[in-house]
């Protein structure tokens, strides 16, 4: 995920010792917070999402419940807690972070093409109306120019499903 530019950190109830362990583990984080409450996890998150914009929190537990609640994009390890899970947006099955940054990169081509599509659809759909409102196209071949619009945006749609992000 250091490819992708992105600021990591964690956020744990477990003391400091404990956490920079795993922070090590993991691969060196940019910030390691240890022996926090629920709420002083909140706290720090909220901070983050009023300075940095987004914020993805990743939690297993109970106690990341409310931080999950609060973060941008919330994600739940598994099905440890049901706290967790009805607080998080993205549940991994397969409690592996490793996929995370495949994720990512697949939100932001996702939100590409979506805003590639409204602008073919709209622009098909106001090239067929504005020629056809004019006399300049006859009505069957607008009809045919908004049909040829929705097949594109379909066609480009199914670029997603390709796992090549480029």
């Amino acid at each position: 995920m250091r490819s992708d530019s992105l600021r990591l950190s964690m956020l744990s109830g477990d003391n400091m010792t404990s956490a920079e362990r795993v922070s090590n583990e993991v691969g060196k984080l940019d910030d390691v917070h240890a022996s926090l409450s629920p709420s002083e996890k909140l706290n720090i998150l909220s901070g983050w999402r009023g300075s940095k914009g987004s914020v993805l929190m990743v939690g297993d537990g109970v106690n990341d419940a409310p931080a999950l609640a609060g973060a941008t994009v919330g994600c739940s390890l598994g099905l440890r807690s049901a706290t967790a899970v009805e607080n998080s947006d993205v549940i991994f099955m397969d409690e592996n972070l490793s996929s995370l940054s495949w994720y990512i990169r697949k939100s932001k081509s996702t939100r590409a093409i979506v805003a590639q599509n409204l602008v073919l659809a709209l622009g098909f759909m106001a090239l067929a109306s504005m020629s056809a409102a004019c006399g300049a196209l006859p009505l069957w071949l607008a009809v045919s120019m908004h049909e040829g619009g929705t097949l594109l945006v379909g066609l480009n749609g199914l670029r997603l499903l390709s796992d090549d992000l480029s």
